[in-house]
């Protein structure tokens, strides 16, 4: 008999047969389904990590299963009976476990107790359960085969139930949340997360997981990491939290390129004491300030933190404990030695820095930027006059709390302007001959901003972050997935549920669309989207963030500025021997973007050796002084134009003069020279 053949009881009967549901009076049954921001990922992993469990401890343990017996899980989706099955051929669970644990709330039954299988809270029957408003399960197990009905906090036995021909649990659940099954019902989404959270359990031949959505089955193949480049791979690695010393095997990080994958960061994952090997991601961590995280992906098996440091839904590590762990380090080491280009030491940045912005100040000893004494230097800034004056929540007059980040690519000219207008075309001086080159013209592309409705907010008020989707009439793209998350003060990150936005080319999204929170925990968060085309997953096409505080005083929290036209200096590194420095629009002040791949600087990194940062220091100074130079030269060239020279075809043409004929000559001279130095 198939699961569309059974019945449900009718409410008399039901109500003879009922009984409360034994659970642990800390919990109840809408904290259980609460511990899932998205209810629809709690419900595959939930059942995935059940039937796995089944499975290890029916075959290995019980010997109910023969050896070479597969285990297969199977998801039916029917949106149109708003219906959801889940079925497994793992063997079933005996009575005991059937009738009081599993149904159970927070009672695990023995084998999680003894932390054998990778569950161990006994509540995921309610996390599916809780998709609808009733639910019946069967299990067939050795001698015994029976059901239950449940609704809510009852529960009643349908021995009635004689549908499963083979070993196993089905689970239906009818009258489902039509906007948690719309999720479900995503082929792609649901696919893309049981890749990412169960990757290593796909890859054995003996588990198959299938998904059907209305009619039309698929099995979730695994990502092919055969021919991703290995970047690390190492055994074990040890380290100490809370007095105690704990182990992370199996370590491997790969190099990611543009490749469509959907893993991000490192899986710390979870395995089955009965079976080798992991099967479950139990957090995605992405250290902060790895610039070329994205470049990157990697697993590890962190069984000996489970259960121990996991929490209620499987998904985040407690205590703090992933802080100490090796990771961080072990992803910086991987990018000083494949992306940045140079060996300087990560900590040494912040010294080498600080004592070039230090140079920069004294030497100038006043913001070039600033007309504010009405002197007549020709020059505009496009920096507010005084920072007291922005209104909470801004970061420039009018402007939204954004900082633009073009994520997977080398930043580009003019990246530190924000304006209305369309973006300028290059044209080739009149008297040069147009080359093919000359004649492109960049694609357009979509952009993304996000904003919160200030910047300062007390513990428990709504927050509403926000994002704007603008879509240049070139563009040649309507849909888009929009992917966001919000890093806490504690360094942990929650992925927002991904939305799906139509907008029409020459269009602009009215900015109310985003996701809210409250939020309790004092102190800073970072507000982070990115914007994909939809159907793809490898690099975003942009990305942007801001950040926030809750219950901190702004003083405290923000800090004085240590500098007043120059905030920070950062690195991005490229191939392009042109792009060696540009001024960009910061939160506060300017901030000076620096390429470390250039020979120039590498030959000041030779020069310093492993103990010495002068060279270094030296350079960003006087890199600073040149980009600082080169844009006070490129805006006095558009203020101080003849009279006649209106047109913006001629002030182009002037600015990409002075630009290709100057700025970016300048650099590939600098950048031939050094290179020949270090060579020698």
């Amino acid at each position: 008999m198939s699961a569309d053949d059974i019945s449900e009881l009718n409410e008399d009967d039901f109500n003879s047969r009922k009984r409360e549901i034994e659970q642990n009076i800390e919990n109840t049954l809408d904290r259980v389904v609460d511990d899932y921001k998205n209810h629809w990922q709690g419900v595959l992993g939930e059942s995935i990590q059940n039937s796995y469990d089944a499975w290890c401890t029916n075959k290995y343990d019980r010997g109910v299963l023969p050896e070479d017996h597969e285990l297969r899980v199977e998801f039916d989706i029917n949106l149109a009976e708003r219906k959801l099955t889940v079925t497994d051929n793992a063997g079933g669970m005996p009575s005991n476990i059937f009738y009081r644990n599993f149904a159970g709330l927070d009672t695990p039954g023995d084998e999680k107790v003894s932390k054998k299988q990778g569950g161990a809270y006994g509540r995921g029957f309610h996390v599916v359960a809780g998709l609808g408003e009733k639910a019946i399960a069967e299990t067939k197990h050795d001698g015994f085969h029976s059901g239950l009905e449940v609704r809510g906090k009852y529960q009643a036995k349908r021995d009635d139930l004689d549908n499963l021909d083979y070993q196993g649990t089905r689970v239906i659940v009818s009258d489902c949340d039509v906007q948690k099954l719309l999720q479900l019902s995503d082929r792609e989404q649901i696919t893309e997360h049981i890749q990412a959270r169960f990757q290593r359990l796909l890859e054995n031949e003996d588990v198959a997981v299938v998904v059907t959505i209305d009619g039309e089955s698929e099995r979730i193949e695994p990502v092919d990491l055969s021919d991703f480049e290995v970047l690390y791979k190492k055994d074990k690695v040890s380290f100490e939290h809370g007095g105690e010393e704990f182990d992370l095997c199996d370590i491997v990080i790969y190099r990611k390129e543009n490749e469509d994958v959907p893993f991000r960061g490192m899986s710390l994952n979870k395995g089955n004491a009965l079976r080798d090997g992991t099967f479950m991601r139990v957090k995605e961590y992405r250290p902060r300030q790895i610039r070329h995280l994205g470049k990157m992906f990697g697993f590890c098996d962190a069984s000996d933190l489970c259960p121990e440091y996991e929490n209620n839904a499987h998904n985040d590590l407690k205590s703090n404990i992933v802080s100490p762990t090796p990771i961080k380090k072990i992803f910086e080491e991987i990018e000083r030695d494949e992306f940045i280009g140079g060996p300087t030491q990560i900590s040494e940045r912040d010294e080498i820095v600080e004592a070039a912005l230090e140079i920069l100040h004294e030497n100038w000893g006043e913001n070039p930027f600033d007309t504010s004494d009405d002197t007549d230097t020709g020059i505009e800034s496009d920096e507010a006059d005084d920072l007291d004056d922005l209104e909470e929540g801004n970061d420039v007059p009018g402007g939204p709390t954004t900082v633009n980040t073009d994520s997977g690519t080398e930043p580009e000219d003019n990246i530190d302007e924000e304006t209305d207008e369309e973006p300028k075309k290059h044209h080739s001086p009149e008297d040069e001959p147009e080359t093919e080159e000359d004649n492109k013209e960049e694609e357009p592309i979509p952009e993304i901003s996000c904003r919160t409705q200030k910047r300062f907010f007390e513990p428990e008020d709504e927050i509403e972050l926000r994002y704007t989707i603008e879509n240049p009439e070139e563009s040649e793209d309507v849909a888009f997935s929009i992917r966001g998350e919000l890093e806490y003060p504690n360094d942990q990150i929650e992925d927002l549920e991904n939305q799906i936005k139509n907008v029409e080319p020459g269009e602009v999204t009215g900015g109310a669309d985003g996701w809210k929170r409250k939020l309790d925990s004092n102190g800073k968060y970072i507000y982070r989207v990115d914007l994909y085309k939809k159907g793809e997953r490898s690099e975003p096409i942009d990305s942007t963030y801001t950040y926030f505080f809750v219950g901190t005083d702004s003083e405290e929290e923000m800090g004085t500025p240590t500098v007043s036209f120059i905030e920070d200096i950062d690195f991005f590194p490229s191939d392009d021997y042109s792009n060696r420095h540009r001024l960009q629009t910061g939160e506060k002040a300017m901030i000076l973007l620096v390429n470390p791949s250039h020979p120039e600087w590498q030959y000041a990194e030779k020069q310093d050796g492993r103990s010495k940062t002068n060279h270094r220091i030296a350079t960003l100074a006087r890199w600073g002084h040149e980009a600082i130079l080169n844009r006070l030269l490129m805006d006095r060239v558009e203020t101080d134009l003849p009279e006649d020279a209106t047109s913006s075809e001629t002030i182009d043409s002037f600015s990409d003069f002075v630009s290709e004929g100057y700025i970016n000559r300048l650099g590939e001279l600098s950048g031939n020279a050094y290179a020949g130095i270090n060579e020698s």
